[in-house]
């Protein structure tokens, strides 16, 4: 077994003279020593209540060919900082996903082209098995029959509520209740935003509780043939209200309420179904951009869909290595994201979530994950998938783009530029 060890740094040499001796380096300016990359990251868990930071991840280096060269581990942390080793290329971090308790899924997310260093934002695995501390909470809406008997009660998602009363799940990660009344045929809104006591069973509502305005979007500037979800954000990020529709849908009216949450959202999408062989294609493309508080919807240009991108897609199954090249899709692009789910039996893992995440154009290796992964050879692939994204405006350069971008492979927005993305998903049909 080959081992590697790395030398301390030496940081200088302090060299004293007394006496005559005339001293001329004092004045030399101090050169200071280039820093060598490093790979920086925070692993996390997808619950069921949320997402939580996740230690103990395996981290594996490799050369460009796939082979392993180095090993760490991050033990009690979900933050890793490390020098990338000499001869680097590729870094694989490896962790434990959960759908059920009997299976056991082996998560790994491969990060190419690291050699210059990266900071990697979403390294994200998930354990739906986990469950959640709920307690139910009653909403009474009664007093409005009184002072509001007219209106609609609508919920979170902008629907309305057929009853006085509305029944909450609260978990540990809802913190409050979003509401908000509407008289038909008006388009005056106003909403409430109340917090939940951890002591209470229920909460009363009346109309004087209702005093955000609502803005109303006019989402005309979008393709007339997509569809689209406004999400209002508060405080950690918190999803305060999410509405979705069709453009087309012209009864269905869109607000956001900018005295309630801090950012609001809107993601423009466009999807269909697609056959190559025997497989089944679902593909996605869209893009999302913030709403001022205005309620400005500024047009948003969706990616086209390359029939290409689909026949790549289709060619990789039973291959251990795969080329491929999506920089001639959309100029906004800059980040390739694959997903491979492999699956087997009789061995001691049961199934493999593969993430690999490099430019628009790379080779991905046969990798080598030493002693902690060894892939069968009669593995099955069950599904592949691929999010192209990336934003206006950003940094070109791979490293330069993971440093300035966090999130990006996410419906997600930054201040700075809008995001778009492409994604197409399969799974095989027999």
């Amino acid at each position: 077994m080959k081992k590697f060890f790395i030398s301390p740094v030496v940081a200088g040499l302090a060299i004293s003279l007394s006496g005559c001796i005339d001293s001329s380096n004092d004045n030399k300016p101090q050169i200071r020593k280039a820093e060598k990359p490093k790979l920086s990251f925070t692993a996390q868990k997808y619950t069921r209540c949320g997402i939580k930071d996740y230690a103990g991840t395996t981290i594996i280096f490799h050369d460009k060919a796939g082979q392993e060269i180095a090993t760490f581990k991050s033990h009690d942390s979900a933050q890793f900082t490390q020098e990338i080793p000499t001869g680097a290329q590729h870094v694989s971090i490896i962790g434990e996903n959960a759908v059920f308790e009997s299976e056991k899924i082996t998560g790994v997310i491969t990060a190419l082209d690291i050699s210059r260093g990266a900071k990697l934002s979403n390294v994200m695995f998930y354990d739906l098995t986990e469950s959640c501390e709920c307690r139910d909470v009653t909403a009474d809406f009664t007093s409005l029959n009184s002072t509001h008997s007219a209106f609609y009660i609508l919920d979170s998602y902008l629907y309305p509520i057929s009853d006085d009363h509305d029944d909450l799940k609260v978990c540990q990660n809802k913190r409050s209740a979003f509401y908000a009344i509407k008289l038909p045929g008006y388009d005056d809104v106003l909403a409430t935003l109340r917090d939940i006591p951890a002591d209470k069973d229920e909460l009363t509502f009346s109309g004087s509780d209702f005093s955000h305005e609502g803005v109303k979007l006019d989402v005309s500037a979008l393709p007339l043939n997509s569809r689209y979800t406004v999400r209002g954000i508060g405080e950690s990020d918190q999803v305060i209200y999410s509405q979705s529709s069709s453009v087309s849908a012209s009864e269905r009216q869109a607000y956001t309420f900018p005295s309630i949450t801090s950012e609001n959202y809107i993601t423009s999408f466009q999807s269909e179904s697609a056959e190559l062989g025997n497989l089944s294609f679902y593909t996605v493309s869209g893009g999302v951009s913030k709403i001022d508080d205005t309620g400005l919807v500024t047009s948003i240009s969706i990616p086209e869909q390359p029939m290409d991108m689909l026949e790549t897609v289709s060619n990789i199954f039973g291959r251990s290595t795969l080329e491929y090249d999506f920089s001639n899709v959309d100029s906004r692009l800059r980040l390739a994201h694959w997903r491979f789910e492999y699956q087997w039996i009789d061995s001691s893992v049961n199934r493999v979530d593969w993430e690999v995440q490099g430019s628009l154009k790379a080779e991905i290796p046969e990798l080598s994950f030493g002693d902690f992964l060894t892939l069968p050879e009669d593995r099955q692939t069950q599904s592949v998938k691929v999010v192209i994204s990336g934003h206006q405006g950003a940094p070109t350069g791979l490293t330069e783009y993971r440093a300035n971008i966090k999130d990006n492979t996410d419906f997600v927005h930054s201040d700075k530029y809008h995001f778009v993305r492409v994604e197409a998903t399969n799974s095989v049909t027999y």
